[in-house]
């Protein structure tokens, strides 16, 4: 039954039924036809808890893949099969998945499985960082920080390891601190520089919606 009605009996204290329509008529002089309306239309407030709700379903929806995918990693490492589990990681980041990108780096950084390349792990944690991985941001900071794969270079340090902090990744936050004391006043102006230049460059490919 519509709530209206129950409502009209409830305060009446009689049977009689009438239309939720005439709750649009003012109830007292004061009170406009346009006022009620307004009233009744749906609140701001309402449309970004649906619009919360949509998102935190379409996460359910990925969350059993997301950690089964996790576990077979997890399990072709202990068990030493580095090949089944660089093989997961790199399909996984063909789908967009900034951490699979990141642990493929680290494979590479630590030599498990695959000869120790900084390179390759300059790649892959590059491909983490734009797909907006903190961890991966922070490690592609650390590498230009030390001219691991790649000439060191304070301004792009600096860049990696400031994107990754404002992420909320506070790994590389010392070093960049002791970045911002040290650096001439024109590197950290160019690092400033980078880091726009990069963040417009994360947002540009981002990671693919959640498909069920």
């Amino acid at each position: 039954m519509n709530p209206e009605y129950c409502r009209h009996s409830a305060s009446t204290g009689t049977g009689a039924l009438r239309p939720a329509s005439s709750s649009l008529a003012p109830s007292s002089p004061g009170h406009t036809v346009s006022e009620h309306r307004a009233k009744l239309r749906p609140r701001p407030q309402r449309a970004k808890s649906v619009q919360k709700l949509v998102t935190f379903l379409l996460l359910l929806a990925v969350i059993p893949k997301v950690v089964s995918e996790v576990a077979l990693v997890e399990d072709a490492v202990r068990s030493g099969d580095y090949d089944q589990a660089r093989a997961l990681l790199e399909q996984a980041v063909s789908e967009g998945d900034g951490d699979a990108a990141f642990r493929l780096g680290l494979l590479y950084r630590n030599g498990k499985g695959v000869p120790q390349d900084y390179e390759q792990t300059l790649k892959w944690y590059l491909k983490g960082a734009t797909l907006g991985n903190g961890m991966a941001q922070t490690g592609l900071g650390y590498l230009y920080y030390k001219g691991l794969g790649v000439p060191q270079d304070n301004v792009q340090a600096y860049a990696w390891f400031d994107i990754a902090v404002q992420g909320g990744h506070d790994g590389g936050k010392k070093i960049r601190d002791w970045l911002v004391k040290t650096m001439p006043a024109t590197e950290l102006e160019q690092g400033k520089a980078l880091v726009r230049r990069l963040q417009e460059s994360i947002r540009a490919f981002p990671p693919p919606e959640p498909t069920s």
